[in-house]
């Protein structure tokens, strides 16, 4: 693996890798979007910062800890979505993938789905501020009916839940 890399650039980069590639530690900064098209390993801590986007596209991820100040990016088409340490204070994780997919993470501080498929949840989910749905469908699945937390707004901004037989809690504990 190697050491701390950082994409500062102020405009768009690009990842590109043909296999797995593994970072111990990968930071975006500056402003802009990362943009990865591959495989993306990140042992130890994986930084987005204020004013960046990382867009992991459709590639599996396994990061270790994320520390997310602005905003992570996914399909949700990805067979393997990891994040051992996931950032609950700030950011937001966005799914965005055009044939929709699995919310295969847990917790969130911001979720948003922008897609325009079905994103089907693959446990219950916590999340700690708010969820918009703007495009697509947010489904909790009719097998399994997984639990919804949330801490302060639900907003559906043009997309469509379906809540199945799941239900929705509002736990301002997390505010």
């Amino acid at each position: 693996a190697t050491s701390l890399v950082n994409f500062n650039n102020g405009g768009a980069q690009t990842l590109t890798t043909k296999a797995a590639l593994n970072f111990n530690d990968l930071t975006k900064s500056g402003s802009g979007t990362l943009s990865v098209t591959g495989e993306l390993n990140v042992d130890d801590t994986l930084t987005v910062s204020a004013g960046t986007i990382v867009d992991l596209q459709a590639n599996n991820f396994s990061i270790g800890t994320l520390v997310n100040n602005n905003v992570l990016q996914l399909e949700g088409s990805q067979g393997t979505q990891s994040i051992t340490t996931m950032d609950i204070d700030s950011g937001q994780v966005e799914y965005d993938g055009g044939a929709g997919g699995s919310v295969l993470i847990a917790d969130f501080y911001d979720l948003l789905i922008d897609g325009t498929g079905t994103f089907n949840l693959g446990q219950a989910i916590d999340v700690n501020r708010d969820i918009e749905i703007d495009g697509g469908t947010l489904d909790v699945t009719a097998v399994n009916n997984w639990k919804i937390n949330i801490g302060r707004d639900w907003g559906n901004g043009g997309g469509t839940f379906n809540e199945q037989n799941g239900e929705v809690e509002f736990d301002t504990v997390n505010c």
